[in-house]
């Protein structure tokens, strides 16, 4: 028995799951046997008609299937490229994120007249939210503002007595160049200057601190990865170079402490 054929073109629209924008349309082409229920009656022995177009049949199954994954997979597609808000010359960018200032410290400790006492100043880690708002001059190059307020405590080295509870705001005004690998992934370096202002100093124990405020520089490197539309995934790594003088007790003891802190960041951002 030959069998007559139709050709019958499906197509599945794929929708930008981020702002809806153009479809994509993906098409699967597939062939459907007609077989006039006259024809299987005078043809075809009675049952053996119900059969073939019975649920049961392989080939409906496996035609049926094959839509299903089709449609499956358009759906799942993740957005497109198109939907993702690429940084342009005028493009601002705003980082949330949180970030752990991890200090590197050396501190010996001197009194007045000069003489190592021996003791040594220790600074513990701090995790605290940060923002960073950056302006692009082009694809390519952008600055950036950062800031946020960390809190560290301060003690001996070598009997753990806290000296300090201090609060510093550190300004910093970096640099970058952006390099994009893909059409989501941007890695980036760059370098600036950091403001570090001691701005809350308690000293503990007996002990008063005076800490100087001042300059230092940065070394920075990262990469955001694109989400949907202007989101994206930010991750930060900067080197603070600071040196900072302590005068303790009203210049009894002094110290130069060597902060030279490494800043650890990770959050989301957003292109305006």
């Amino acid at each position: 028995m030959r069998c007559s054929t139709a050709t019958v073109k499906l197509t599945l629209p794929s929708f930008s799951a981020a702002l809806g924008r153009a479809a994509l349309r993906r098409a699967t082409e597939w062939r459907l046997c007609l077989r006039g229920a006259q024809v299987q009656e005078r043809l075809v022995a009675p049952g053996q008609a119900r059969h073939m177009l019975d649920g049961n049949n392989p080939m409906t199954l496996k035609s049926f299937s094959l839509v299903a994954i089709a449609a499956a997979a358009a759906l799942a597609a993740p957005a497109a490229a198109q939907d993702l808000v690429q940084a342009q010359a005028g493009t601002i960018k705003l980082d949330v994120r949180l970030t752990g200032v991890l200090p590197d410290v050396e501190a010996p400790v001197f009194t007045a007249a000069g003489v190592d006492t021996g003791l040594d100043v220790e600074v513990d880690d701090s995790v605290l939210p940060s923002i960073g708002l950056q302006y692009y001059l082009s694809p390519n190059v952008s600055f950036e503002v950062i800031a946020g307020t960390f809190d560290h405590a301060a003690s001996i080295a070598q009997n753990g007595t806290e000296i300090l509870d201090l609060w510093h705001l550190p300004p910093t005004v970096t640099a970058r160049y952006h390099f994009p690998v893909s059409e989501r992934l941007v890695p980036y370096v760059g370098g600036g200057l950091t403001y570090i202002w001691f701005w809350d100093e308690e000293g503990k124990n007996g002990f008063d601190v005076d800490l100087d405020d001042g300059f230092g520089y940065t070394l920075q490197a990262g990469f955001d990865y694109a989400l949907s539309g202007p989101w994206s995934l930010n991750v930060d790594v900067k080197k603070v170079f600071f040196e900072t003088g302590a005068n303790v007790n009203n210049g009894a003891l002094r110290s130069t402490i060597q902060l030279d802190p490494l800043v650890v960041s990770a959050g989301v951002g957003y292109k305006f």
